[in-house]
């Protein structure tokens, strides 16, 4: 098989919180990223500010309706600053272990809001499980306000639902990386 030249563009997003307005511009469903962070600044509480806030920029820009869910981006989370650390990986391993709980608890969080939706459907229109969506066409008998509710609900389902197929893998570990001594570079 003939090999085929392939472009490739590298930002680094440096995360500088007055950059962030611009980020949006670079980011893409077609991607592979690299959410670095310095795991021997990392603290419990800035979970947020140095992993979590990224990872929702990529994901919210990805998962826009417009998008398609076949493309969803693959992020490799890299601690770095290893040789600071004595057991740099286990502290990695660690974290890793937060973000799942926390992707667990938002896919079910999304699940939940479905379900909920899907129940305040059906107290609207009875015969909803009978026919699907409803045909707001043929139902004149029903209030336009109750035609809105449902058109409202329906639409937030399908977007729910998108976010779920789209939503990003959490990749299967976090790696712990040194540049001085160039420990785990090879994984």
């Amino acid at each position: 098989p003939q090999k085929k030249a392939a472009n490739l563009l590298i930002y680094d997003f440096a995360g500088q919180e007055e950059y962030y307005i611009t980020h949006h511009l670079f980011l893409g469903s077609k991607a592979l990223y690299i959410l670095a962070f310095d795991l021997s600044k990392y603290e419990e509480k800035l979970l947020d500010s140095q992993i979590i806030l990224w990872w929702d920029a990529i994901q919210n820009r990805v998962s826009d309706l417009k998008s398609n869910g076949s493309k969803t981006p693959k992020v490799i989370i890299v601690g770095t600053h290893a040789d600071l650390l004595g057991n740099a990986q286990d502290y990695a391993d660690h974290i890793h272990k937060k973000l799942k709980v926390r992707f667990h608890s938002r896919m079910n969080s999304l699940q939940d809001r479905v379900q909920i939706l899907e129940q305040e459907l059906s107290e609207l229109d009875p015969k909803r499980k009978e026919k699907g969506s409803l045909n707001i066409k043929e139902n004149d008998m029903v209030p336009l306000s109750i035609k809105v509710q449902i058109q409202t609900m329906e639409c937030e389902i399908k977007k729910l639902g998108h976010q779920q197929k789209c939503t990003i893998a959490l990749p299967s570990s976090i790696y712990a990386v040194s540049s001085k001594d160039f420990s785990n570079f090879g994984k």
